[in-house]
């Protein structure tokens, strides 16, 4: 199951950012108080994994060297948390997956989707 897979099966909208990206809401969350903004990244590096782990890139030419695989992990463990507690929250939050964070063309992709029409009163990252 990937990312975008996992949080709709948690009941979150989804909205695409080409090519990779993705940005998450819980439609009981969108009641406006304060808007939170978690981001993660989620970029692979242009390198040839010869690790040959059990988790190794399946991908030629790509590798998840720098960090990234476990901010993506840890935004979805929030992800799964916000959804058991929904009921405690009193406010908006948008989850960010951003891709491209390395060669920064992934921020722009994610503002020209809409990340940013609505000012978060806080931006976690």
């Amino acid at each position: 199951m990937n990312s975008c897979e996992y949080l709709e099966k948690l009941g979150y909208e989804i909205t695409p950012v080409e090519p990779t990206g993705l940005i998450a809401e819980l439609p009981s969350l969108k009641i406006r108080k304060r808007l939170i903004v978690l981001r993660a990244e989620m970029d692979a590096l242009p390198i040839q994994e010869q690790t040959e782990l059990p988790y190794a890139s399946v991908n030629q030419g790509c590798m998840h060297a720098c960090g990234h695989d476990i901010h993506t992990s840890n935004l979805l463990t929030v992800a799964e948390i916000l959804n058991r507690t929904k009921d405690q929250w009193k406010g908006k939050v948008k989850l960010v997956f951003q891709p491209a964070e390395e060669n920064g063309g992934g921020g722009r992709e994610m503002i020209k989707a809409g990340l940013m029409d609505e000012i978060p009163d806080a931006y976690f990252a």
